[in-house]
């Protein structure tokens, strides 16, 4: 696994669910990972929650070795499709391709919201694909980390969230 990623929120799956399928959480979201610009649609079908999230991002914050690859900035589309486990928490497929100047690279993974007492526990398991020639290896280990990162902001808003609610610790 390319990433894995795992945090305890101060809320049951559901609370946090229902956060992250938020538009507002997801603007706020988007404001954390300083993007320029985001498109969110969530959609319901019967217990199974969307989220698809379109990012445009300046790739400044990537590393110098990279720029001249990827262009001034970089879009990215975020897929989740969250759906019961059957024990009381959520599971999700999750996809992410990021694209830059005619270069895509992509995250695919899993995504689970278990119950732990009165909080949850978020774990982020996926992989990275990409192919770009010399630098490909260098490249993954970066998409990585900036996928981890951001995993990393959306922790941060939804802690701010639960304690404007009251539920955080």
């Amino acid at each position: 696994m390319d990433i894995e990623y795992t945090t305890v929120y101060q809320a049951g799956p559901t609370t946090v669910l229902d956060l992250l399928t938020d538009l507002d959480f997801l603007r706020d979201f988007a404001g954390e990972l300083g993007v320029s610009s985001h498109q969110a649609i969530v959609s319901k079908i019967g217990e199974a929650r969307s989220v698809a999230l379109r990012i445009v991002a300046s790739t400044d914050v990537c590393p110098a070795v990279f720029r001249s690859f990827m262009g001034p900035v970089i879009t990215i589309a975020d897929l989740r499709l969250w759906e019961p486990d059957g024990a009381g928490g959520y599971h999700s497929r999750w996809s992410a391709e990021a694209t830059a100047k005619g270069r895509t690279a992509a995250i695919a993974g899993a995504l689970t919201l278990t119950p732990n007492g009165a909080t949850s526990r978020f774990t982020a398991r996926a992989d990275v694909r990409v192919k770009i020639a010399f630098i490909g290896g260098l490249a993954k280990g970066e998409i990585a980390a900036l996928g981890g990162g951001s995993l990393g902001d959306q922790t941060t808003v939804m802690n701010r969230w639960l304690a404007r609610m009251g539920t955080a610790a």
